[in-house]
Order: structure tokens, then C-alpha cells, then sequence
């Protein structure tokens, strides 16, 4: 397993953890099942999309890790940019 794999996978488990209390169950339990089979760029993307289709905006530290990790895996910032924090 190489750095670069390892960085996302703990990242990814950062952010969700961070991102709990913002998610329903269900979406909570889905993000995890995409973790655990390696399926980040889901698991991200359903993080994000939850949260925006609720409403709300993350802390401009969830925020930047989002961004960190969404970049690390190749996403385009439209997966996470509806969630960013009001200036």
C-alpha cells in the first residue's frame, strides 16, 4: 500500500467522522460502505451531496479538507462546491 493510498483512506475517515453530525443515518452508513470498499470518490461525493441537499454549509476546515481530498483523488470541486461556507 503506498503513501498517496494510505493519505486517502485516513483522510477520507477524517472527514467523515467530521462530517457525522451533518448526515443522517443512512448516509452516514452509505459514505462508510463506499469507504470500506475503496470507492472514495463516492463516498465523498455522497458526504457532500447530502450535505448540500440539506442546506448547509461546512466549516471552512471541513471545507479545506474536502478540497485537500477531493484534489488528492482527482475530483472536480462541482462534487463539493455547494457546501462551502459563506465568506
Amino acid at each position: 500500500m503506498d503513501m498517496s493510498y494510505q493519505y486517502v483512506e485516513r483522510e477520507l475517515a477524517e472527514v467523515l467522522l467530521s462530517a457525522r453530525q451533518l448526515l443522517p443515518a443512512e448516509a452516514f452508513a452509505e459514505a462508510s460502505h463506499y469507504r470500506d470498499h475503496n470507492e472514495f470518490e463516492l463516498a465523498l461525493d455522497t458526504i457532500a451531496a447530502t450535505i448540500a441537499a440539506s442546506g448547509t454549509q461546512v466549516s471552512p476546515q471541513l471545507y479545506a479538507r474536502f478540497t485537500s481530498l477531493g484534489n488528492k483523488l482527482q475530483m472536480d470541486e462541482s462534487y463539493w462546491e455547494n457546501i462551502r461556507p459563506k465568506s
